[in-house]
């Protein structure tokens, strides 16, 4: 979430720009990285991840969503994707650091 009363334009589109790019790395990762044993028990489901990046990029205080309603093997997957991508790009806009949450959908084609 942004403190939008207190951004230019021009640092919300940094920071939407950051944000953008960072939920299409999660989502790649997380589908490069969909479990094995989920696969064969066709395990879907919906993973919600709330998290804060630190001035360094670093991942930190990862929290499963309330919008969750997949399989503890899928959830801790998501979790594991966060920590491989971690630390994510520094970026001046992250001032202190920010919370940003996302919901990852596994679904097998």
């Amino acid at each position: 979430k942004i403190l939008k009363n207190k951004f230019s334009s021009e640092d919300t589109k940094k920071y939407n720009d950051y944000n953008n790019a960072l939920k299409a790395l999660i989502k790649k990762k997380a589908a490069q990285n969909y479990p094995r044993a989920s696969r064969r028990r066709n395990e879907e489901g919906t993973v919600e991840l709330i998290f804060s990046i630190d001035m360094n990029g670093n991942i930190i205080n990862i929290k499963q969503g309330k919008k969750t309603n997949a399989s503890e093997r899928l959830i801790n997957s998501s979790i594991n994707t966060l920590d491989l991508i971690s630390p994510y790009k520094k970026n001046n806009i992250l001032k202190k650091k920010n919370t940003f949450s996302i919901i990852i959908v596994y679904k097998l084609q």
